[in-house]
């Protein structure tokens, strides 16, 4: 062996190449088997993969790219949903921030963006910020301090200016 553990299997299909490492299932249920996998996934690199019932729902390639139910991520992270959720951030208890940033910092103009989309502390208050550094902050959202009214403020919370009811005004 090469390493303290060392799996040499063989391969099977014809592009891509599967090489399943370790097959689990339980004796009674045999439709509910878990493997991992060596792919050789083509253009998409070769990677590592963790299979349900025969279906790839996790893949990891040498190109430093992750997909959830794709062979074959473009991206960085690549999920194609199987239901009409792709995915959920969720904080688990009511006093909890919940927060999804996406942000890019070091611009050459000094102008870092970030768009953040939030619920805010016990309130559950929804809301997103939209934030240029130096040079614009908005926020648009629903504040439930005041009748749940939905909000659209130039500052980086919820104010009590703009307010909008579900008439427009």
């Amino acid at each position: 062996p090469a390493s303290t553990l060392d799996i040499l299997t063989g391969s099977t299909g014809s592009s891509p190449y599967v090489a399943t490492a370790i097959t689990m299932a339980p004796s009674n249920f045999t439709a509910r088997t878990w493997q991992l996998r060596m792919d050789d996934g083509g253009a998409a690199g070769y990677g590592f993969s963790i299979a349900a019932a025969g279906n790839r729902i996790l893949y990891l390639n040498n190109n430093n790219r992750m997909g959830i139910n794709q062979v074959s991520p473009t991206y960085t992270l690549d999920i194609v949903p199987s239901a009409a959720e792709a995915f959920r951030i969720s904080g688990g208890t009511n006093g909890t921030d919940v927060n999804c940033v996406i942000q890019n910092t070091g611009t050459t103009s000094g102008d870092d963006a970030l768009l953040a989309f939030s619920t805010v502390a016990g309130a559950g208050d929804p809301n997103i910020r939209f934030s240029i550094a130096g040079n614009q902050d908005y926020s648009i959202g629903i504040d439930n301090t005041d009748s749940d009214k939905f909000k659209i403020s130039a500052t980086s919370s919820l104010g009590s200016t703009d307010v909008f009811t579900a008439n427009g005004t």
